[in-house]
């Protein structure tokens, strides 16, 4: 469990087992299946290891290739793709038992001088005036056992927001916010920051796929995962400081919805995140006894 800062720094760390070889451990979730955001934080810290500190993360996109087991190792292969004067390009390839599960194409630079713009953030409330999402209902046990699990993080859910000009189909504004950071300090290089944001950005996004239908993450009829997720960073930022997560998902169709999201510090644009998932009907699932949160397949 990703109680504290520590705990949470412990799960995305992977050890080397060999040239550009790591293994970690996996979140053991009682429900059984991966956190998809845990896979992408530590692909993201293993690709890091690869590459020279002055080089930041810029660029994330990840397909998750099969369904993962939270009780079992998971083992990353970075495969050094090319190194220039400014960036460094590695792909990941996350396997449990001899399966691939996971495949990251990651993209590392240096930073440099150049043009500068990003638009004003949306108006938010105050996060210290916003309900903790894990307190947001009188019964705890509701909640997705991710969420209970990964105490470390604060996340605090805004009033859903008029974040489209036109409603769905379905009336409703598909869209909400919420705020996120760390609970307690983070000390650790900026990487480090850019693998808890991969991790924690997975966390909520596909819930504005579901808002205007009127469904959560643990409604029994729907079995709902991760297909993929990518992640641009802008500008630096700290995982321990307040982020607002403003996100909308335009379109939802044939089992799939579509998510993107923009997430603002102290006034900057400094990362976006888009994520498509899994939202099928329980009776159309291929095989019996799927899980209804985690990695697809």
């Amino acid at each position: 469990m990703a109680g504290t800062a520590a705990e949470l720094i412990d799960l995305l760390t992977s050890r080397a087992d060999g040239p550009d070889t790591y293994t970690a451990s996996a979140e053991k979730l009682p429900a059984g299946p991966l956190f998809g955001g845990h896979v992408v934080g530590q692909a993201l810290m293993s690709a890091a290891r690869t590459v020279s500190d002055e080089r930041l993360p810029h660029s994330v996109h990840c397909v998750f290739v099969a369904s993962g087991r939270s009780e079992l190792p998971i083992e990353y292969r970075v495969t050094r793709v090319g190194d220039s004067r400014a960036f460094s390009r590695r792909q990941v390839t996350a396997s449990q038992a001899g399966a691939d599960i996971f495949v990251m194409q990651a993209s590392f630079h240096i930073g440099e001088d150049g043009l500068i713009h990003d638009r004003e953030p949306p108006t938010a409330p105050d996060p210290d005036s916003c309900t903790p999402l894990t307190g947001s209902s009188a019964d705890a046990e509701r909640w997705p056992d991710m969420y209970r699990h990964w105490g470390a993080i604060d996340v605090r859910i805004a009033a859903q927001p008029p974040v489209l000009p036109r409603p769905t189909s379905t009336g409703q504004t598909p869209g909400a916010q919420v705020w996120l950071r760390t609970r307690e300090t983070v000390a650790g290089p900026q990487v480090l920051h850019s693998a808890i944001l991969a991790c924690v950005s997975d966390m909520t996004l596909l819930g504005a796929a579901l808002a205007p239908h009127g469904i959560s993450h643990r409604h029994p009829g729907y079995r709902i995962a991760s297909l993929d997720h990518c992640l641009w960073i802008h500008a630096p930022f700290h995982a321990d400081r307040w982020m607002l997560y403003h996100q909308i998902s335009p379109v939802a169709a044939a089992g799939r919805g579509f998510c993107r999201g923009e997430i603002y510090q102290a006034g900057r644009h400094v990362a976006t995140v888009v994520q498509e998932g899994l939202i099928r009907p329980v009776a159309a699932a291929p095989r019996d006894n799927a899980p209804t949160r985690g990695i697809a397949s």
